[in-house]
């Protein structure tokens, strides 16, 4: 899972709905060039789901990188079913399936210390 670097942030889309002073919910995406435009990143305050905000900005982000880019993508864990159906009900269809393996390093690492 990507995360967005400061010079994306600066030169590439990233929309966010706020309540007052605090964003509730943000997404933004990464371009890479002219033929590749991914979204990422797009997340919602646990406490304001449900209200259709991270559709909203999926569909705006989607938008500006379709003006961009004939490919816009995105990725998201199967298990996020609210997501799944989010960007499904936006017409994204599903292009592959990847698995990813968490590890964590033990706190006594078998390493070639002899």
């Amino acid at each position: 899972m990507r995360f967005f670097t400061k010079s994306e942030l600066e030169n590439c889309p990233f929309l966010g709905v706020k309540e007052g002073e605090n964003f509730i919910s943000v997404g933004g995406y990464h371009f890479y060039d002219s033929k590749l435009v991914e979204l990422g990143n797009i997340v919602t305050r646990l406490d304001c789901r449900g209200r259709g905000l991270a559709k909203h900005l999926t569909s705006e982000l989607t938008y500006l990188g379709k003006k961009l880019s004939p490919d816009v993508y995105l990725g998201v864990l199967a298990d996020n079913l609210p997501a799944v159906r989010v960007y499904e009900g936006l017409g994204y269809g599903i292009a592959a399936e990847l698995s990813i393996v968490n590890f964590t390093l033990s706190s006594a690492p078998t390493c070639c210390n002899s």
